[in-house]
């Protein structure tokens, strides 16, 4: 008699224990020098002893045209135009009565096309809640533009080397040049 065999049955692994998935909400991260920091609403962050804490928000990316004080999204190619940048320092900590010195780079990324920088400005500010900056003059040629501003801060001090601060991307609207 010929048996019939049939093939050996696989392996099983044990079943693994039905875990919960793992949820959580973070309202805004920002980066510090290479941390990661999560700011939660309403509890600023602790001042520092030195260099800063907290992070950069922004109120508003504006395009002014040179020789108006009335803020535009559509310009026509070639017009010169300035940008206004109106950032939030309600959440940045810093040493008491600190100086802050600052970098804010404006760059126009063409919709397909590449980004670009198109401004920058330098400067020293008090600490305060608000603050508006005027970046350089700058003309684009015709295309559809999303403006974003890179901004960094850092607390004014003598040693250069010793200087934490906050990096931030911040995205602005769409700019039309015809």
């Amino acid at each position: 008699h010929a048996a019939l065999s049939q093939p050996p049955a696989a392996p099983t692994a044990p079943a693994a224990p039905s875990a919960a998935p793992v949820l959580s909400t973070v309202d805004q991260a920002i980066e510090i020098t290479g941390t990661d920091v999560t700011r939660t609403a309403g509890v600023p962050a602790p001042a520092p002893a030195t260099g800063l804490a907290g992070g950069v928000g922004l109120r508003k990316l504006e395009t002014v045209p040179a020789g108006t004080e009335d803020p535009r999204t559509v310009l026509r190619d070639g017009q010169p135009f300035n940008v206004r940048l109106t950032l939030d320092l309600t959440d940045v900590a810093a040493p008491q009565d600190a100086l802050l010195d600052y970098t804010a780079t404006i760059y126009a990324k063409n919709l397909g096309g590449p980004r670009r920088a198109v401004g920058e400005a330098r400067g020293t500010l008090p600490r305060t809640d608000s603050v508006t900056i005027d970046v350089g003059r700058s003309i684009l040629r015709r295309g559809l533009y999303r403006l974003e501003a890179a901004v960094v801060l850092t607390v004014l001090q003598a040693d250069p080397m010793a200087r934490p601060g906050i990096r931030a991307l911040l995205e602005g609207g769409l700019l039309q040049v015809y």
